[in-house]
């Protein structure tokens, strides 16, 4: 029948097994476990002898961490064209809401010419196909032998293939637009995502609405070019950080030592800034930005930084941390890195998106009755109530 098993690495480098994965309907002989891969809290499991369709058509299964940790099968993946002995599963790989599966003894255009299926997930957790086949494809060329998958390439290996002699082999590049629909980016169609129109999906009717739409990276709320979001609500990024006004030196801004987690570094600062310029002065001492607080790990961590740095002074504990609505109100994000989920939250009991003003984010400190809590607050220091000028400590992030 065949199983998969999900390890996580601890905060010492040791990994511990997290979890056994089994098919539910799992058969003797379906080769399931083959092959695997794993994005975020997403895994892809191929059964490459599944006889569901006909016999070894092949299948993958998709399994989800669940909030209480424990990994549920949400969907098994079958080629709609399936048929007997496509091997369908026989190598799988996995992105961000993408996966490729591959089937290399496909019949469509002859005999073992292979094919490639691509599955995106669509907002109501179902999975949309789009098959991918060789432009050449010759029998026994094996198209779908090797597959891989980024959020916008994938690859696919034709292990067979001869375009230099005798099985040499071959690899295929496949690219899909960021403004087409689901998988037809892949396909060589384009069905407009929202916020897109026009044959070639570029055009951007509804840019300028101060309302992000899903090709949009921003919307301020007008077309010109020049204030950060461009007239076709793309980022605009700065040639050069101005940095006049800011200290690079980690010493001159009273930051602490540079510490990992999860992959992250971190530093802690106590000279305190506003919200925005805490975030320039995190850049200009090279760093990404404000932390982005994506896990309860990294929330302790922070908090231990600035108390272990201390000071005296009304506030010096409290912190800036990167969450804010900036771009769109209402909508919050890590201000460092914006692709990051927003899937951990320590909100104050009276903190959460104020939908009347852009808001930024910070959190209580050691010995505070909500410690390690966020608390919210208007981004613009001039805004703030009397005897408070909303200067904070603040923690530093690279990914």
């Amino acid at each position: 029948v065949g199983a998969a098993y999900v390890f996580k690495r601890q905060d010492d480098g040791a990994w511990t097994q997290q979890a056994k994965l089994i098919a539910q309907n799992g058969r003797n002989g379906d080769r399931f476990g083959h092959k695997v891969s794993i994005a975020g809290k997403t895994v892809i499991v191929g059964a490459m002898f599944d006889d569901a369709l006909a016999q070894d058509a092949g299948a993958a299964y998709i399994f989800e961490e669940q909030n209480d940790g424990q990994w549920s099968q949400t969907a098994k993946l079958t080629a709609s064209d399936g048929a007997g002995g496509d091997y369908f599963g026989m190598k799988v790989d996995m992105t961000k809401n993408r996966a490729i599966v591959g089937a290399y003894l496909d019949d469509d255009n002859g005999e073992s010419t292979g094919a490639a299926y691509i599955f995106e997930r669509n907002p109501d957790g179902n999975w949309f196909e789009t098959k991918l086949v060789a432009s050449d494809a010759r029998a026994m060329d094996y198209f779908g032998f090797g597959v891989a998958i980024s959020p916008t390439r994938a690859i696919v290996g034709s292990g067979y293939a001869s375009p230099n002699g005798n099985r040499s082999g071959a690899a295929y590049f496949f690219e899909a637009s960021s403004s087409c629909h689901q998988g037809d980016a892949f396909a060589g169609q384009c069905v407009c995502r929202p916020g897109a129109a026009g044959a070639d999906c570029s055009e951007r009717p509804n840019c300028g609405d101060d309302t992000i739409q899903e090709v949009e990276e921003c919307d301020d709320g007008n077309t010109i070019d020049g204030d950060g979001c461009s007239s076709t609500c793309l980022n605009e990024q700065t040639v050069d950080l101005d940095c006049s006004g800011f200290d690079t030196n980690p010493v001159e801004n009273q930051c602490g030592q540079v510490e990992t987690l999860e992959g992250v570094q971190l530093i802690a600062c106590i000279e305190k800034q506003s919200w925005r310029n805490a975030q320039q002065a995190c850049k200009c001492m090279g760093y990404d930005g404000l932390v982005s607080v994506t896990s309860a790990g990294i929330n302790q961590k922070a908090l231990d930084m600035v108390t272990t740095l201390g000071g005296t002074e009304t506030h010096t504990q409290q912190y800036w941390i990167g969450l804010t609505d900036e771009r769109q109100e209402g909508t919050l994000e890590w201000v460092s890195n914006p692709t990051l989920p927003l899937n951990y939250e320590n909100f104050s009991d009276t903190s959460s998106t104020n939908t009347d003003e852009r808001d930024c984010y910070g959190a209580f400190e050691n010995g505070h009755p909500q410690q390690g809590q966020w608390w919210i607050a208007e981004c613009t220091p001039e805004l703030a109530t009397s005897g408070d000028p909303l200067t904070r400590a603040y923690v530093c992030e690279s990914r």
